[in-house]
């Protein structure tokens, strides 16, 4: 029996699902990077992946997080 590689294939819609999830990623990043020295400013012993992680674990989903689940 021969043994061969499988290529594990994505559909378009994953694909495209990974991509809005990354792009959202990077989005809150980009926030969080803007924001950090207003926060700083006030509260200066926070980390940056402390505030990092306040936004994005406190936003509310968006309406295509909602649909994923």
């Amino acid at each position: 029996m021969k043994t061969g590689k499988r290529r594990l294939q994505v559909s378009g819609a994953a694909r495209r699902g990974s991509e809005i999830r990354a792009q959202m990623e990077f989005d809150k990043f980009l926030k969080a990077l803007s924001s950090y020295p207003e926060r700083v400013a006030r509260d200066p012993a926070v980390s940056f992946e402390q505030h990092l992680c306040s936004l994005a674990c406190t936003e509310p989903l968006t309406s295509e997080e909602r649909r994923r689940g």
